[in-house]
């Protein structure tokens, strides 16, 4: 960097001001709050989706991620405790109407459901 230029950006900007660090915008900072809790494993977070701009669809569209997220997790284990801890080899995933990935994955663990069952249940 050349002497006497000044480092990019808004945090930058901020910290050149003289007044020192600046407090990130709200809901920025609770946005990051609710996905390191979702990235963690935490599923029960949610945003407060009220506002009517991009940041409220933003909001929206991570909520909804989240809870897709949580129902998959329910799923997953009372699959495994219905085929695992009762025997009943017939049971499958579901997540409802999904799309993309999520129908891939349910589409996968089926899958592999019945190539682990099929040579128990063919004998």
């Amino acid at each position: 960097m050349a002497t006497g230029a000044t480092p990019a950006g808004p945090r930058a900007a901020a910290a050149n001001s003289g007044g020192g660090p600046q407090r990130e915008d709200p809901a920025l900072e609770e946005l990051l709050r609710v996905l390191t809790a979702a990235r963690d494993g935490d599923f029960s977070v949610r945003l407060r989706a009220r506002r009517r701009d991009v940041i409220g669809d933003i909001q929206q569209r991570c909520n909804e991620l989240i809870a897709i997220n949580a129902r998959q997790a329910k799923e997953l284990a009372r699959v495994a405790r219905i085929i695992g801890r009762e025997g009943r080899m017939t049971e499958r995933v579901s997540l409802g109407t999904v799309d993309g990935a999520w129908n891939d994955t349910v589409e996968s663990v089926n899958a592999m459901i019945d190539d682990l069952v099929r040579p128990t249940t063919e004998i």
